[in-house]
């Protein structure tokens, strides 16, 4: 069942009436459908889920025409709810002659299709699905163009259908399950769109308050699509985070297992709306506990609880997107293929750069199509919405490279799509339904990203692509102030490290915060970041700071030249292009209200950063925040002095040196600045043993002749060696077909000698596969080698120890400690794995018994 709503009105009165009153049923109906829908469940309350098709999909609109007759989205709803309802709201425009009496089919997880009569217009229609129908992952809406009657095919002449994905939503009514969350349901709902918190509630309590509170809202952060709002006092939240000692959980907590258990865990609490509790016995463990939720995935475990041990042995929160630097292949970025139709999908590929203001690149691809796609077919490239170029696909195979310029980059969520335009041969026909094209990108396809020289660093690009220099080496040479008078405010601030976090890849666990601008209490070793209202900076601060922070503090207008960013301005002859131009840059250097954020040299000490991330007087810290965690602005920010409001940002200076500035060095991974954990083995206590006097002689000639029996069981045989070089595979000979040059419309072809004439094209390799005897003979000769090579390497180390124990004979009590610590351990180490193997290669006994009775009938048969 569905409503439809025609965009235009009938010129005949009696539709236009009809007309009227179905779309004032139709806003009646949507009015509760607009509101801020919360998204926690009550037990035997109804709920109501709503997310738009484009935050789910990742396209702003889809068409339907003869290149796409059908297409499917797809989306995950709760597990923790009943479904009462299902609804789409779905607004599409006709593109070219479409046929009136041909209606859109829409059908969801494979259920009977509904039509939609769309009479040749635009509408906004409500379609009501199965609810019974509905899964918990994965649910499909199928939308189908079918093909006019009368006609044999769908054509060009056949128009299509753009469905606006932005401003189409699915709307789920559910009521809650009368069960608790499980652990591992917590990252599920935070990371779905559908099911993600609009507010986030952080209530802790302790002597660190503002660094549980900022750690709580950075693990929020880093496992949700879309930031929240952050509370920390009034009102009620969607998502609801509790941070305190289990003596401190009075009046927030009720479930009797959390406040009767021990140790630093983590619950999810008994009741609604959906609540976590962070917790231990001492102020020490809460802290360990809030650290490990900002760093890692929580455990998929089917309970509410789970330990700090736990969630520290678990994967660490990953970034959105990957950071390049260097060359990545396009594989690497995302394994998907165009889908083998006439409309393929564009191919998105998401990732961040660590100095976006110096780097540049490049795009190689490698491309290869069938001979039913026509020469005037041709791929687009374009990065973060600005073309970078095309090329035709003339050729059946092609290289071809584009270059991506500096200032094209942005840090974060830089966004590069290929979007093929494929069209078919004038002899195909009708016959393309089933000749369907085949257009390839070679495993070759690479992206570079290069800086020939590191921007400075009081770099504010840096800032938001990384968090640099701020959030290096876990931020534990910073200090971060919050100094907000106001809830407001504070929740504003928390919003802003939340969005760092995001930048960084990972929580701040080892930085310091404070809730006011007290200088006097730092060192001059610290780098100090600022985030609050500017009527809470001290002197010091204001005095310190560079000429465009000082401007904007004092509420003066900013008529400087540095713009952040160029529009582009296109017109019909040069003079209305250059007035144009003219007239946008006038309307974009001036700059009074709005936000400002700066990176200078520190007054604290040498070699030092000062951050300032505040608001101009007269405007709200929690308005100018909100403005700059968008990504239209966090993306944008320049210089080391920068200014923004709701419509535009500014660089009031450029970046500036910092003197003597060192970067910590440390040996970590490449995940989130962290070390591997060290693992301390156990040792045995020398006054826990005695021997006697040991003939070292008689000891030194019966190792040697176990080692050198050892050795000789597990010498490899080199008949096995020539038995493996002769059942590995011979490889095939290729005969490389002579390519012509390429032909490139307007990107520039690299040089054609430092590229293969043949690119490696995933999807069209062929692989030989051995057989199974040559498996089971490389297997072994493999193994033998390994054997013997392990073997070798432990009888060194025995030596070794063996040696250092005769040094320390004079001593029984030293010797005793490294015999029992090095040589015995190590002995019967080998000796268990000489049984061991021994025990492999001996047949077992159930096996002895088929082999006697299989000789015994074959000699039966003989006789």
């Amino acid at each position: 069942m569905f409503t439809l709503r025609p965009r235009a009105l009938s010129h005949n009165r009696p539709n236009a009436l009809k007309t009227l009153v179905s779309a004032a049923v139709l806003g009646a109906m949507m009015l509760p459908v607009t509101a801020n829908a919360a998204v926690h469940s009550p037990q035997g309350k109804s709920v109501v889920y709503k997310s738009s098709l484009a935050s789910i999909d990742g396209l702003e609109a889809r068409v339907l025409d003869w290149r796409n007759p059908s297409l499917e989205f797809t989306f995950d709803a709760s597990a923790t709810d009943w479904t009462d309802g299902v609804e789409l709201l779905l607004s599409a425009d006709p593109l070219g002659n479409v046929s009136r009496r041909t209606p859109l089919m829409v059908q969801f997880n494979n259920g009977p299709p509904s039509p939609v009569i769309t009479r040749g217009q635009g509408f906004d229609a409500r379609i009501k699905l199965d609810p019974s129908r509905i899964r918990p992952r994965n649910n499909k809406i199928r939308f189908t163009y079918n093909t006019p009657t009368g006609e044999e095919c769908l054509s060009p002449a056949n128009g299509g259908w753009r469905l606006d994905f932005k401003n189409s939503l699915v709307i789920i009514k559910a009521r809650g399950k009368a069960r608790n969350y499980d652990i591992r349901e917590i990252d599920e709902r935070l990371r779905n769109p559908m099911t993600a918190p609009k507010s986030v509630r952080v209530l802790a309590r302790g002597p660190n308050t503002s660094k549980l509170q900022v750690l709580a809202a950075q693990g929020v952060g880093l496992r949700m699509k879309e930031l929240p709002e952050f509370k920390t006092r009034s009102g009620t939240g969607d998502f609801d985070i509790i941070v305190a000692r289990r003596d401190q959980l009075s009046g927030w907590v009720t479930d009797k297992k959390i406040l009767s258990g021990s140790g630093p865990n983590i619950f999810a609490h008994k009741g609604q709306p959906m609540r976590l509790v962070i917790t231990g016995d001492t102020d020490i463990e809460v802290m360990e506990t809030a650290k490990a939720f900002a760093t890692h995935v929580l455990p998929n475990a089917h309970r509410p609880i789970t330990s700090l041990g736990e969630v520290n042995i678990q994967p660490f929160l990953t970034p959105v997107s990957p950071r390049i630097d260097g060359t990545e292949k396009l594989s690497d970025l995302d394994s998907s293929y165009f889908d083998n139709s006439w409309g393929p999908r564009p191919q998105t590929f998401t990732f961040d750069v660590k100095d976006p203001s110096a780097s540049s690149g490049e795009v190689l691809l490698r491309l290869a199509k069938d001979k039913v796609v026509s020469n005037d077919s041709r791929l687009s490239l374009t990065l973060n919405g600005k073309s970078l170029g095309y090329t035709a696909l003339d050729k059946t195979r092609k290289s071809v490279a584009f270059k991506i310029p500096e200032g094209a980059l942005q840090g974060t969520n830089n966004t590069l799509s290929l979007t093929p335009k494929l069209e078919a041969k004038a002899s195909l026909g009708c016959s393309y339904t089933q000749d369907l094209p085949g257009f390839y990108l070679g495993d070759g396809s690479k992206l570079k990203i290069e800086a020939a020289a590191p921007s400075p660093v009081a770099e504010l690009s840096k800032l938001t692509a990384t968090g640099a220099p701020f959030s290096l080496n876990k931020a534990s040479d910073t200090v971060v102030m919050l100094p907000a008078s106001s809830s407001r405010d504070y929740d504003a601030s928390l919003k802003i490290m939340a969005k760092l976090a995001r930048s960084s890849g990972y929580g701040w666990t080892d930085a310091n915060f404070m809730r006011s601008t007290n200088l006097t209490a730092i060192g001059a070793d610290k780098n100090v970041l600022v985030v609050g209202p500017s009527s809470r900076l001290n002197n010091t601060i204001k005095d310190a700071a560079p000429k465009g922070l000082k401007s904007a503090l004092k509420g003066l207008s900013l008529d400087g030249p540095l713009i952040a960013s160029l529009d582009r301005v296109a017109a019909s002859d040069e003079t209305t292009s250059l007035n144009l131009y003219a007239q946008s840059q006038a309307a974009k250097r001036r700059i009074r209200n709005g936000g400002v954020a700066a990176l200078y040299p520190s007054p604290l000490g040498d070699g030092k950063v000062m951050g300032i991330i505040t608001n101009v007087p007269g405007r709200s810290f929690a308005n100018v925040a909100g403005q700059l965690v968008k990504p239209a602005a966090w993306n944008k920010m320049e210089g080391s002095v920068a200014r923004w409001d709701n419509a535009k940002v500014i660089m009031a200076q450029t970046a500036l040196d910092v003197p003597g500035f060192k970067v910590p060095k440390t040996a970590t991974s490449k995940i989130g600045g962290f070390e591997f954990p060290k693992i301390n083995w156990p040792t045995i206590e020398k006054e826990a043993f005695e021997f006697g006097e040991i003939d070292k002689r008689t000891f030194s000639n019966s190792f040697e002749a176990l080692k050198k029996n050892t050795l000789s069981f597990f010498k490899r045989d080199d008949s096995a060696a020539d038995a493996s070089k002769a059942a590995t595979i011979a490889t095939p000979k290729i005969t490389r077909p002579i390519l012509s040059k390429p032909k490139i419309v307007t990107p520039k072809i690299k040089p054609q000698a430092s590229l293969p004439p043949i690119p490696n094209l995933r999807g069209m390799s062929t692989v030989q596969t051995a057989s199974q005897s040559d498996k089971i003979k490389t297997w072994a000769t493999n193994a033998l080698g390994n054997i013997q090579t392990k073997t070798k390497s432990m009888s060194e180390a025995a030596k070794v120890s063996f040696n250092n124990a005769k040094a320390a004979a004079g001593q029984p009590s030293t010797w005793s400690h490294q015999t029992m610590n090095s040589f015995a351990i190590m002995l019967i180490a080998s000796l268990a794995f000489i049984f061991m193997f021994l025990g492999l290669l001996r047949p077992s006994r159930g096996a002895q018994r088929r082999n006697r009775a299989h000789k015994r009938v074959t000699k039966i048969r003989h006789d």
